[in-house]
């Protein structure tokens, strides 16, 4: 370890389709971690889409977000791809840029993101012209990082900028590319984007003014400054709403 003695940093993530029980154990385990090592870490408790910036500084190379799990990135190129399921990316981000799989339908996409299509020896980087640079970079990055390292070579990257709405093989996995005409544009996911982030914004009021402990639910989806005060803690939670 490059840490100095006692200043070590525990981080147990929980994917949005986590289980109670699958929670409670990556709590319990993380409770035993800092224990061994004589109480010294720091415990983070990183939710999916929410992650700490200590936590993303990890990943270079962006976070990807699989689906019911992952398998280990080591493979015998031999059989690799017997039973593949095609899969699709959506990269998206201004500072920290996350690749979460999302449904295969021309639905998914959106004309402000970067995108991969992952079908196994053949991956697409999609880059419409109002997707972002850094989201281009590291979505550029990620795919790269899927073909040669955990796979060994054994996939073909393809970038596609300025043939975005040409390419027919890559269109036609979304219906041919009279698909074009109906994907969202980035206004319209931008949109939706944070309508849902703030749908699932809450706000609690951690107080012992009654003698006891308590914690307490302010408000949820929009939310006001008029709503704090000095003399109780406040926790804000945009994840479980």
């Amino acid at each position: 370890m490059n840490t100095k003695y006692g200043e070590w940093d525990i981080h147990f993530w929980l994917g949005e389709g986590a289980t109670p029980d699958e929670i409670g154990a990556a709590a319990i385990t993380a409770v035993q971690m800092d224990q061994a090592l004589g109480g010294f870490p720091v415990q983070h408790r990183e939710v999916q889409n929410h992650e700490s910036s200590l936590f993303l500084s990890y990943f270079p190379n962006g976070i990807r977000y699989v689906m019911g799990g992952y398998d280990s990135g080591y493979h015998h190129v031999e059989g690799m791809f017997k039973d593949f399921k095609p899969r699709l990316y959506h990269c998206k981000g201004k500072r920290n840029v996350r690749c979460t799989q999302v449904e295969f339908k021309k639905e998914s996409l959106n004309l402000g993101d970067v995108f991969i299509l992952d079908l196994g020896p053949q991956i697409y980087v999609w880059m419409p012209p109002k997707s972002g640079r850094l989201e281009r970079i590291k979505g550029m990055a990620r795919a790269k990082n899927i073909a040669y390292h955990e796979r060994n070579g054994a996939s073909k990257v393809e970038i596609l900028d300025s043939d975005w709405d040409t390419d027919e093989t890559f269109w036609s996995h979304f219906g041919g590319l009279k698909a074009v005409k109906t994907i969202a544009s980035a206004k319209d996911d931008d949109e939706n984007y944070w309508k849902r982030t703030t749908e699932q914004m809450t706000l609690w009021r951690v107080s012992d003014a009654s003698g006891t402990m308590k914690l307490n639910k302010i408000a949820q989806g929009e939310l006001k400054r008029s709503m704090l005060d000095t003399k109780d803690a406040f926790i804000l939670d945009a994840i479980t709403g």
